[in-house]
């Protein structure tokens, strides 16, 4: 015979090492009381027909601060007739500056149907299809009115228990337990928690913990009948012999006080069925009335009892974070009775707060003091070039020094070159192709240009492809850009919103020039035209173009279309080389 819930949850505080728990003590520690932390763990919280939670068994239920402490027991009369345990535990764990655990488990739950019988008998004894409804056709000629409500009161008792054996119970588990820790991360509190259900049975049914998420079961009574709740000798026993109809008088006269219903009768040691009158009211009154019963029982269709007879919802691994709390809920339920109210509340609860660990953020040493803000020189790539000019024009070159131009100016020839940073104050030899004869030197500039005037081309090759100026840096060779041009670029300035490029076409120059197109250089590859103008009879020319916003220096070039001589008629297009100008 199972042992009684009291003495079951008594046991468990011998038990509760077994699972985990440690030894109950009568109340916490003051081990971490010190602090602005909070946590607690409780095993049962249940509420009975609508009325206040019980808690009997919770650890620190003061909630803050937290400290080590272990749930005790109680004594709990109110839940005996409904529910058993055969373990609980309930515990919280703290240790300064590192982290917080609280724990309820629940060991060996039983919540069976006894303590909610009488609810239950109630419906089987009300309306058209109920117990009495079915007996009625049967009973009434013999028993009459008023026999009958006395078979009735007497089968209230018997109906109630054979429907709580019939049924089964509302919840069973193995181990029900809820962990809840907060952590101390880098003086940040972090929430988790966990839930561990095992061997879950809801009327009869088993539950998967993982999957089932707010589940309603109900009982199922579309097949209970009355054979289910009652049997012959549970009517015999609720006839009463002085209830038979007009034949009572006779029965109490020979049953005499030994013997009060017909199973007493049909039962009785006294020798009463020797007797032949006693033998022959049995024979043909008894004898008919129980297989007439036992027929009834038999075929009894199925009792109507209502849908909503016997509901239970059950929640596993609940979890609430709002942040600053984290609870964790292994499982709660809730079970009705005609849609009233009978059992509610939650097993094994554990809940921490966001500074259950009494973390204390690490002190960050203020940032240093930002450098003082430099100039902008508009460099994207300071460590490369040394200024945007250089930058502009080197950065889609293969080449880290290159020429920019070279034309003839005053009876010299004007150079103009560009290096990467790590050639400043680096001598720039320039030589002419021509025998690579080398003409001049010049250093390369803090801007990364160099500049110089050297000696016209003989005049023999001036004109002629031959006459082409390069330079050396470092070992480094720049192109040959060739003497001879059509076109020639006399100056390009700018202001703040402005720049101006002066040119000359170099003749012979037609009768009716051409218009000269001034392009900018976008990207590497492409230009866009930005003005066009007309040369004077001397084929000068001058363009004024915004200055483009957001640059820091900006390539500009010209181009036309000449003749090999005065008025001819096939023209060639011609250009200026690209010059590049720094917009500041």
């Amino acid at each position: 015979m199972p042992a009684s819930p009291l003495k079951s949850a008594a046991r468990g505080l011998v038990l509760a090492t077994a699972i985990g728990a440690g030894a109950a003590v009568a109340a916490p520690t003051s081990a971490s009381a010190a602090g602005t932390n909070a946590c607690d763990a409780s095993a049962l919280q249940l509420s009975l027909l609508g009325g206040a939670p019980l808690d009997p068994i919770h650890a620190n239920p003061a909630y803050t601060p937290c400290v080590n402490a272990d749930g005790t027991l109680v004594s709990i009369p109110s839940l005996l007739s409904l529910a058993s345990v055969d373990a609980v535990a309930a515990r919280t764990r703290t240790a300064p500056n590192s982290n917080a655990v609280s724990e309820a488990t629940v060991a060996g739950v039983r919540v069976g149907t006894t303590g909610i019988t009488q609810q239950l008998t109630d419906a089987l004894l009300t309306g058209d299809a109920s117990i009495v409804g079915q007996l009625t056709g049967v009973l009434q000629p013999i028993l009459g009115p008023t026999g009958l409500d006395a078979l009735v009161n007497g089968l209230v008792g018997t109906v109630g228990t054979n429907l709580a054996s019939s049924l089964p119970d509302i919840l069973n588990a193995d181990v029900i337990s809820a962990t809840a820790n907060a952590q101390c991360v880098n003086g940040v509190g972090q929430l988790s928690g966990r839930s561990q259900i095992a061997g879950l049975r809801v009327l009869g049914t088993g539950v998967d913990a993982n999957s089932a998420a707010n589940q309603l079961l109900t009982i199922d009574t579309a097949n209970l009948r009355l054979g289910d709740v009652l049997d012959i000798d549970d009517l015999l026993r609720g006839i009463r012999v002085d209830s038979v109809g007009a034949l009572a008088p006779i029965f109490v006269l020979l049953a005499g006080n030994n013997v009060n219903t017909l199973y007493d009768l049909l039962h009785a040691d006294s020798g009463l069925l020797a007797n032949p009158l006693v033998s022959l009211l049995v024979s043909t009154v008894v004898d008919p009335l129980v297989a007439t019963l036992d027929v009834a029982l038999d075929s009894a269709p199925p009792l109507n009892i209502p849908p909503t007879l016997l509901n239970a919802r059950v929640v596993p691994n609940n979890q609430i974070n709002n942040g600053d709390q984290l609870t964790q809920q292994a499982l709660t339920l809730s079970v009705s009775v005609l849609n009233q109210p009978i059992l509610a509340g939650t097993l094994a609860q554990a809940r921490v707060g966001a500074g259950a660990p009494g973390c204390v953020p690490p002190v960050t040493p203020p940032p240093p003091p930002a450098p003082p803000k430099q100039p902008d020189t508009g460099i994207q790539n300071p460590d490369r070039f040394s200024s945007p000019e250089a930058e502009v024009f080197l950065q889609c070159s293969r080449r880290p020094v290159d020429l920019i131009d070279v034309y003839g100016t005053g009876g010299r020839t004007f150079i103009q070159g560009v290096a990467e940073r790590k050639y400043v104050g680096k001598e720039a030899t320039i030589y002419l192709r021509e025998g690579k004869k080398k003409v001049g030197t010049v250093k390369v500039g803090e801007d990364g240009l160099f500049t110089t005037r050297v000696a016209l081309p003989p005049s023999k090759i001036r004109k002629t492809n031959k006459a082409r100026y390069y330079a050396v840096v470092e070992g480094k060779r720049t192109r040959a850009l060739k003497f001879a041009r059509r076109m020639a670029t006399r100056g390009l300035t700018a202001t703040e919103k402005t720049v101006t490029f002066r040119g000359r076409v170099i003749g012979p120059l037609q009768k009716r020039q051409k218009s000269i197109t001034i392009k900018q250089r976008v990207g590497c590859k492409s230009y866009k035209t930005v003005a066009t103008v007309k040369p004077d009879a001397k084929g000068r020319f001058t363009a004024k173009v915004d200055a483009p916003q957001g640059e820091s220096a900006v390539i500009y070039r010209a181009q036309t279309r000449v003749g090999k001589r005065k008025n001819a008629s096939r023209l060639s297009p011609t250009f200026t080389l690209p010059r590049v100008v720094g917009l500041r």
